[in-house]
C-alpha cells in the first residue's frame, strides 16, 4: 500500500487510506459503466460486489485507524 511507510503518521495513513477508498470508488464507477456498455447480457456483477466489499472493508478500517491507532 502506498501509505504503508507513513503509517507512523496517524494522519497521513488516514489521507492514503482516504485515496485508496477513493479509487475504489472510481473503479466501481468505471464497472458499471463498462458493464452497462459492454457486458449488458452478462454484468460484471460478481467483480462490482468484490470491489464494494473492498470499499466497505477499507471504509471500516479508515474508521479503526481514526479512533483506535496507537502512534
Amino acid at each position: 500500500m502506498e501509505g504503508f511507510g507513513r503509517r507512523r503518521y496517524k494522519d497521513e495513513f488516514v489521507r492514503f487510506l482516504i485515496f485508496a477508498h477513493s479509487s475504489c470508488d472510481e473503479t466501481i464507477s468505471q464497472l458499471n459503466m463498462i458493464s452497462d456498455i459492454h457486458f449488458s447480457k452478462e454484468p460484471l456483477t460478481g467483480l462490482i460486489n468484490k470491489h464494494d466489499t473492498l470499499g466497505r472493508k477499507l471504509n471500516s478500517f479508515i474508521k479503526y485507524v481514526e479512533t483506535s491507532w496507537q502512534t
